[in-house]
Parts: structure tokens; sequence; C-alpha cells
């Protein structure tokens, strides 16, 4: 059922793990031994996906993992009072590395004269953009943002090539 369950560590740390009633998820979170300074949480739902954060001396955020339900990451390191710093998403096949700030995040893959750039807001919204630097024009690519579909579509000389579908969760290409 649920309930709080608390205890301490052999190195005095102390832990804490609490099942919420509909039992939707659980958080286990461990203190330093004042059992007030957080070391780490992290919490897990239901449907498998979890939020892993890991907290400096100060009690701030320093790391923090989101694993979504199917199994893709989230990866956030070094991250500063300031809420900058580095970012990585783990997608099924590849990954994708970039920073954080306080605003947002955002991911580039650069290939050849093409940088391709995945934003991420703190709400979560997506956004995508595709720059060339080719100044032939029958070889540059250039790239269409539609927010309403989540879909980047790529052309090359006025003809439609890609469709690439970003959404909170995955990218998938149609």
């Amino acid at each position: 059922g649920s309930g709080v369950l608390e205890g301490v560590k052999a190195d005095k740390s102390k832990v804490k793990l609490t099942i919420f009633d509909d039992l939707s998820q659980t958080t286990l979170e461990v203190f330093k031994e004042d059992g007030k300074t957080l070391v780490s949480k992290k919490v897990t739902s239901k449907d498998k996906s979890s939020t892993e954060e890991k907290f400096n001396e100060k009690g701030e955020v320093s790391e923090k993992t989101i694993t979504r339900a199917d199994g893709t990451r989230l990866e956030y390191t070094e991250i500063k009072s300031d809420g900058s710093g580095k970012a990585k998403e783990v997608l099924k096949g590849y990954t994708l590395e970039g920073t954080s700030t306080a605003e947002k995040t955002t991911f580039m893959i650069k290939e050849g004269t093409v940088t391709l750039s995945k934003n991420i807001s703190k709400s979560g919204e997506v956004s995508v953009e595709l720059n060339d630097t080719d100044s032939t024009a029958g070889t540059k690519k250039t790239g269409a943002w539609n927010s309403g579909t989540s879909t980047l579509t790529i052309t090359v000389n006025s003809k439609k090539t890609k469709d690439l579908v970003f959404t909170k969760e995955n990218t998938t290409d149609t």
C-alpha cells in the first residue's frame, strides 16, 4: 500500500521512501546526517518514467536525469546555480549533446554545411531550426518548422526531401 518509510544508512545519511496514496508514483530521497539537506531524489511513476536529481553541498540541483516511459533520457550535468550546464538526449539509436540555460535546452547536430538545432523550453515546448551555409542554390537545404504538427520539412531546390517529427518524447522520420 501507500505510506512513508524512513531509515538511516551506515554512513548516517537518512533515507525516505514515499509511496503515493493512489500508488501512481514513489519518491526516494537521501538526506545528509542533518535530515534536511538533500543529497539525491528519485521520483518514479507507474508508467516507468522517472526523474532523478543529485544535489551539491548547497542543496542545489547539480545533475538531473529524466527517463521517459519509452526508455529515452534527458540528462543534465554540471548544472550551475543560474540553471546553465551540459545536456544530453539519449534516444533510440543515437545521442544528442548540447547545452542548457535557465530558459531552454539546445541540441545541435552538424553535418557538412547543415546545422540542425533542437530547442526544448523549460515548459517542454520543442522547436527545431535548420541552417545551411551552402551557397549553391541547387544544393542548399532549407527547413520550415510547423509547431502545430511538430514537423520540420526539409527542402532542397524548392523540392521537399524529408519530414522530421520532433515530439517531447522522441524524433521520427516520415
